[in-house]
This record gives C-alpha cells, structure tokens and sequence, in this order.
C-alpha cells in the first residue's frame, strides 16, 4: 500500500465505504462500466481504479475476489459485529416494553410497589446489555489478534474491540499480536500502551514483525558504549614497549628454553612500576 503514497490509503478507505454501503458488502468488478463508477469516487481514470483494485486484491492482499466481484472479511467481520449489538440491543428493548406492558394493569393498584419493580427490572437490563456487548463471546470476535488480546490481557470493551479490529486490518494480526506481547512484557496489559506501541511503529513506517526486530538491532548498535575501543588503547598506551618485546621473546625461545629459565615478564613490569613509582 504505502508505493501508492498518502493517496493511495484515501482510496483503500473510499472503496470500503463503497463496500459498506452495499447490500451484501461487495462490489461488482465485471460489468462494463463497473470500473467508470469506482473511478468516479475515487476521483481518478477508469485505468487507475483498476489497476488499484487489481493490487489491493492480488499483491496487497486487503480484498478477496471470486472474479466477479470483490469484498473485505475484516469489514464483514465488523458489520456482523455491528448488526450482532444492535440486534441484542433491539431484543433487550422489546423485553423490557413487554414487561412494562404486563405490568400496566398493576400498576393502577399497586403504583408504588409496580414503579420499585420497573426501576430495578430496568437497571438489571441494562447490566445484562452492558454484559452482553462487552463479552468477547458474544461479539463473535474471531481475528488471532482479538483473540490473544482476550487471553493475555483480558476481555475488551466493544469501543477496544473496534479499534483492535480496526489495527488488525491496517497492519494484520501478526503485527498486532507482536505489539500485545511488548505490552505484557512491560508489564503495561492494557490497550492504551499496545495502541502506543503500534502508533510508533506506523510512524517509523514499520509494517512487519521483521522489521520491528530489525529496528530493535540497530537500536542497540546505535547505542553500545563507543569509548570501549578508546579505552583500550589508553591501557594499550600504559605498557612500556620493552615489556612488549620481553613477551615476543618468551614466545620465541618457550620451546627451546625451560621454563624456568626465563625472565617473568609481570614481575619485571611490576618491579619497573615499583621504581616509577619511587622516583615521582
């Protein structure tokens, strides 16, 4: 996606507009002017749209096609997440119009009691709603990434369950999945830091768990102690050049010369250091 620049993610997201505004979520890629009609809201040339399709399709792969027409099954995912909570949503409300219903020839004998009953009979409802749209079961969450988010850090929220859905089309669950893992570690389980983590990948323009390692090895290259090399040629500076040359000649004559009869050449730096040491 990113060869075709700022423009190119305006176009992918018109086109799952498009989509969502279809009946079945799908576009049509084989009539005669089906190419002239995306074109147009894409505010391009009919081959441009197509070859656009064409590479979302096969080269990026954010569609799925069957030749005749094409669709996204991170957007269906959503939809049917979308029209699961409003169909629970509209359950909830008939249930409860009909409790009040049942209830409205009570209600004349024993107001009181009947208004406590409806107060409560509504708020429980409302758990039971709030239960509903937050439990992960129920939201049909199948992504790897949802799934790995519910078992490392918790179950999300139906508004974390949009946004994760959300990344999890932009960069795929792999690269999700990596960002929760960096959370857990950091001992930071909760969706605002995995969300922090992913921002500074897209702004790094990092795309792959490939490169998020590879980011990570030129971040400690860049910072190893660069005085290392320094500092050993500071000790290197400390030695006298005869206590070098003492410790080539004892290589040479090792061989021929027991070992005993050879100078140690520690103790004759440590006996030079000694009168150094005396002398200033």
């Amino acid at each position: 996606m990113s060869v075709y620049g700022a423009e190119g993610y305006g176009w992918y997201w018109i086109l799952i507009e498009m989509l969502r505004d279809q009946s079945e979520f799908k576009l049509d890629i084989q009539g005669k002017y089906a190419f002239n009609a995306i074109a147009m809201q894409l505010h391009t040339d009919k081959d441009a749209a197509s070859k656009f399709v064409h590479d979302c399709i096969h080269e990026f792969e954010l569609f799925e096609t069957d030749e005749k027409e094409f669709w996204s099954n991170s957007l269906n995912r959503r939809m049917a997440l979308k029209q699961g909570v409003s169909d629970k949503r509209r359950q909830a409300a008939a249930k409860r119009w009909k409790k009040e219903k049942a209830n409205t020839s009570d209600e004349q004998m024993h107001s009181k009691s009947n208004a406590i009953k409806r107060k409560e009979s509504k708020r429980n409802e409302s758990k039971e709603k709030e239960i509903e749209i937050e439990d992960p079961a129920s939201n049909n969450v199948t992504s790897d990434a949802a799934v790995f988010y519910v078992e490392n850090i918790g179950p999300p929220t139906g508004f974390v369950s949009g946004k994760l859905l959300g990344w999890t089309e932009d960069v795929g669950d792999e690269l999700v999945i990596e960002a929760i893992k960096r959370a857990v570690e950091q001992n930071k389980p909760n969706w605002g830091y995995t969300k922090s983590i992913l921002q500074s990948w897209s702004r790094k323009k990092i795309t792959t768990v490939e490169g998020v390692r590879a980011e990570q090895v030129q971040f400690r290259n860049q910072h190893q102690p660069r005085n290392l090399g320094q500092y050993k040629q500071r000790q290197s500076e400390n030695v006298p050049e005869w206590f070098e040359q003492q410790k080539q000649q004892e290589l040479q004559v090792k061989a021929a010369v027991p070992a005993e009869d050879i100078p140690d050449a520690g103790e004759l730096l440590r006996q030079f250091n000694a009168n150094k040491a005396k002398q200033a």
